[in-house]
């Protein structure tokens, strides 16, 4: 792995690429105040070395979060899901325990 490239974002938002020897990409890693953080997508995403994603972690504000799926995705080469991991502010949840909180969150709604 060379080293790693950062980019300012703006804000207090950078975004550092690793890459691996051949050039690809082999991790993006998206900051807010040096925090992982990213409202729009994964935080973090690892690559396998022909470009496909192998991880993909989201965070808010340094915390494992997602409130639409799962905060940690583990990917197979061929791109099908390996394993799920659902967090809310870092609290792990079962898939039955996250889907139970996306219906009172729709329950609420209306």
């Amino acid at each position: 792995m060379k080293s790693a490239k950062t980019i300012d974002l703006g804000n207090g938002r950078t975004k550092e690429v690793w890459y691996y020897t051949d050039g690809t990409t082999q991790q993006e890693v998206h900051r807010l105040n040096d925090k992982a953080h990213r409202e729009d997508g994964p935080a973090d995403i690892w690559y396998y070395e022909d470009g496909t994603i192998s991880r993909e972690y989201y965070y808010l504000n340094g915390k494992y979060h997602r409130e639409d799926g799962p905060a940690i995705i583990g990917y197979y080469k061929d791109g099908t899901i390996s394993r799920e991991y659902y967090y809310l502010n870092s609290k792990e949840l079962t898939k039955e325990q996250f889907e139970q909180h996306l219906l009172k969150k729709k329950l609420q709604i209306i």
